[in-house]
């Protein structure tokens, strides 16, 4: 229980020192929870893209579909796979989000005034919500405050329903769980009654191209969620801005090439390509800072990596956090 509550009090400190252990397998347990860390690139890829027996549950995981409702992150298998292909797949490779993106952050952008602070985490994820939103929908969720907050409220619970009695906390009396509860039903009903207009009258939207796709409007209406929840942009950009404000010859470089590929106008997707220096600030920020710093998948069964054996129900743990800042993987 004392490692609980060390992991509980500051997870990153916990897992420095299980990094600083020899060992590639990291034993420990979290309460009555048995956990092996990965920390080699080699098995951390055995695990990600192997589906041969045993298969590797979700474990916690499960507990967001209270919010979520199904959707890719909360399937496994075929059904996973088709989801990915026939829903995510193409969504990613559409340029409406860029061309919409280039044009809300430039507008964002004229509000801010010479001198006047701005709280960049909050500024920059309702930014990104924004344009996901147009994205999806053609329509402005700055126009609908009710909306934002209940995302907003989604993605705090992310954080308690992981823990330990998130899903009974979930359906409790507690004033944040009737609150997300309400804020699920909210954003659900908007969703639903969009997803209905548009089969009814297809648009030129992500929303009219999924709603062709799925006949299933829960899968529809829990891709739509994850998918404004997936990106994690704003914290990824968050700490680039802040690592960028600590290192002046850094910064200089950076404006530099953004001058030189674009002078004065606005970012296209051609032009990522371009920025080669860009691109290396964004990754470095990514290696020391990752939005995810890690997640868990349970075995279902007795699961061996690499002549070592994992015991039925056990967790396997990878972190980003760990791997990203292992001396012996980078300098």
């Amino acid at each position: 229980m004392l490692a609980l509550a060390r992991f509980g009090a500051n997870p990153l400190t916990y897992l420095d020192g299980l990094r600083e252990d020899e060992r590639e397998i990291v034993p420990f347990s979290l309460g009555n929870v048995h956990c092996h860390l990965l920390k080699s690139p080699e098995h951390l890829r055995l695990v990600l893209e192997s589906e041969d027996w045993p298969p590797l549950s979700r474990g916690r995981l499960m507990a967001l579909d209270k919010w979520y409702g199904g959707g890719l992150i909360l399937t496994e298998g075929a059904e996973h796979h088709r989801q990915r292909d026939e829903l995510w797949k193409p969504v990613l490779a559409d340029p409406s989000s860029a061309a919409i993106g280039v044009a809300r952050a430039a507008r964002r952008a004229r509000s801010w005034r010479e001198g006047e602070p701005v709280e960049l985490f909050s500024e920059l994820r309702s930014l990104c919500w924004s344009i996901d939103w147009e994205a999806l929908t053609g329509e402005d969720l700055d126009e609908a405050p009710e909306l934002l907050k209940a995302q907003e409220a989604g993605t705090a619970a992310m954080q308690w329903l992981l823990g330990p009695y998130g899903t009974a906390r979930w359906g409790g009396p507690m004033p944040s769980s009737v609150r997300t509860r309400a804020a699920r039903a909210r954003l659900d009903a908007a969703i639903d009654a969009m997803t209905a207009e548009r089969r009814a009258r297809p648009r030129d939207d992500v929303l009219s191209r999924w709603v062709e796709r799925e006949d299933d409007d829960q899968v529809v209406q829990a891709t739509f969620k994850q998918w404004l929840g997936a990106g994690q942009l704003h914290a990824l950009f968050t700490w680039t801005l802040h690592l960028l404000a600590r290192d002046a010859e850094v910064e200089a470089r950076w404006h530099a090439e953004l001058d030189e590929v674009l002078g004065e106008r606005a970012a296209t997707t051609d032009d990522v390509q371009a920025l080669t220096f860009t691109r290396k600030v964004v990754k470095e920020s990514l290696r020391l800072y990752p939005p995810i710093w890690g997640f868990f998948r349970q075995v279902t069964g007795d699961y061996r990596l690499d002549g070592q054996s994992i015991p039925d129900g056990h967790v396997i743990a990878m972190s980003q956090w760990v791997t990203h800042r292992d001396p012996g993987l980078w300098a």
